[in-house]
């Protein structure tokens, strides 16, 4: 096992306050290596620090699992097929260490998968179709997602060692995908309705599926994405506003129902992810000859605020800690050109960049609250290496 830890300048401090002074952070990096092969990327982080994501192991491309800790470090988790020629890739972790993701089976086909120290990999299974897929899963490891059931229908899936996969529903028509799971348990997606439109919902055991509507109103014609859940209930997504235009981001609450929050600089706006007090960030889509994207962070005290950038102008915002840290990817030069470099943003120091592992490029997309940051970063000889920054301000 491979670690190397160095210590960034922060650069690109964007001051939120106008004469306002940002606190300096720092940035430490781990090189969390590989299972014996070339690449490897992280795609989740606990707040005890457990890393998960997949790797391609020796004298395979096919990549298997992985878990890493500081103690134990890199572990193959295996497949369901069981064999080195299988690929398998973990997508979440809760703070007990229980590892969901999704794994090719002996018969080819994809399935989600939970594995945990004590009982190894097994196998979520269908809802009676050939395939399923895993989202999310929550902190006491309820997983969602989305499965094919005996008749070739998608359908959002809810799971537990105690209930086994439960079949969601839709809103009457054929489909639907679960895209995100609270702490208490309310999953959110998009299923399709009965006259075949894409509706957001919000399920609950309790409650059943309910149908968050859009922003052009009953009896219009319009689709809507729910993208993301709060641990209070909040709801974002995306939905078509009255009359034609770019998506608008919406919040929806069980009290306020769905509110119209506007598109960003006038663009198709995407929420990717909401805290608990509330903070969404996300990014929005400029189009023209050359795409453009810009990260934002909404709250109901700022509205949007831009980001910023590293350079150039795609940025994207993946996720938000509990405590406003945001993280994604940035390009460091005008019009889609040069490297991208996986960033932090606070409203108090603003965008810094964490830099590689002595190549070009670097992804980041999870945040723990207590700054630590998971993604990928290209080393010097090219390979791209799963990898770990650990954020603070000011000494902290």
């Amino acid at each position: 096992m491979r670690y190397r830890v160095f210590v960034l300048a922060a650069i690109a401090a964007l001051c939120v306050a106008a004469g306002s002074t940002a606190a300096t952070p720092t940035v430490a990096v781990t090189d969390l290596g590989t299972l014996g092969g070339q690449n490897s990327y992280a795609s989740a982080v606990s707040e005890t620090g457990q890393v998960v994501g997949a790797s391609e192991i020796a004298g395979h491309v096919a990549p298997h699992a992985f878990s890493w800790t500081r103690g134990g470090g890199m572990i193959d988790l295996g497949t369901l097929a069981g064999g080195p020629g299988h690929s398998s890739v973990a997508d979440g972790v809760t703070p007990s260490g229980q590892v969901v993701g999704n794994s090719l089976t002996a018969g080819g086909d994809i399935h989600a998968f939970s594995w945990t120290k004590h009982g190894g990999m097994i196998d979520l299974g269908t809802l009676g179709g050939s395939t399923s897929q895993v989202a999310r899963v929550s902190p006491s490891g309820a997983v969602v997602g989305f499965s094919t059931n005996a008749s070739g229908e998608t359908r959002a899936f809810y799971w537990t060692p105690d209930s086994g996969m439960i079949d969601i529903g839709t809103l009457g028509g054929p489909f639907s995908f679960a895209a995100a799971i609270s702490p208490s348990g309310q999953v959110v997606g998009t299923a399709a309705t009965a006259n075949f439109e894409e509706h957001a919902f919000s399920w609950t055991r309790a409650g059943g599926m309910v149908d968050l509507g859009t922003l052009s109103g009953p009896g219009v014609r319009a689709d809507s994405v729910a993208t993301a859940v709060s641990p209070t209930g909040e709801v974002v997504g995306y939905s078509q506003p009255p009359g034609a235009g770019p998506t608008h981001a919406f919040s929806w609450t069980a009290q306020q129902g769905m509110v119209d929050l506007g598109a960003f600089n006038g663009d198709f706006t995407v929420p990717t992810d909401v805290a608990a007090r509330g903070q969404i960030v996300g990014y929005t889509l400029g189009g023209g000859n050359v795409i453009t994207s810009d990260a934002f962070s909404w709250t109901k005290q700022t509205g949007f605020v831009s980001l910023g950038s590293l350079g150039g102008d795609v940025t994207f915002a993946d996720a938000v800690s509990p405590s406003g840290q945001v993280v994604g990817t940035s390009q460091l030069q005008l019009q889609g050109r040069g490297p991208i470099h996986a960033y932090s943003w606070t409203a108090g120091t603003g965008m810094t960049d964490l830099g590689t592992l002595g190549g070009d490029d670097s992804f980041a997309g999870a945040v723990t609250s207590n700054g630590l940051v998971a993604g990928s970063a290209m080393a010097a000889d090219g390979d791209q290496h799963a990898a770990l920054w650990q954020t603070r301000v000011g000494g902290a």
